[in-house]
């Protein structure tokens, strides 16, 4: 096995790890606490978000639902008539 010049041994990668990190650099000091309250409010908000998107869609169902009575009231207003065919243009 070749030998490795002065310091490489110590900057090697280890199975598993991103880039070696030098002395002065801060390790992630996040805390198992700190990603549990980061993930319930990830969760609140993508709540928050569905909740937003359910009444949007009930109040467009609402505004859909309105049009077509007011269409169906003026269609049955109107005389039935034989629809037009393309052949009958002849």
């Amino acid at each position: 096995m070749p030998t490795l010049p002065g310091n490489a041994r110590s900057r090697r990668r280890k199975p598993g790890g991103g880039e070696p990190q030098a002395a002065g650099e801060a390790k992630n000091t996040t805390t198992l606490d700190d990603r549990l309250k980061a993930l319930a409010q990830e969760k609140n908000d993508a709540r928050a978000k569905l909740d937003e998107a359910m009444r949007s869609e009930k109040a467009g169902a609402a505004i859909r639902e309105e049009k077509f009575r007011k269409l169906l009231e003026v269609a049955k207003d109107e005389p039935i008539e034989k629809p037009i065919r393309d052949i009958d243009l002849d």
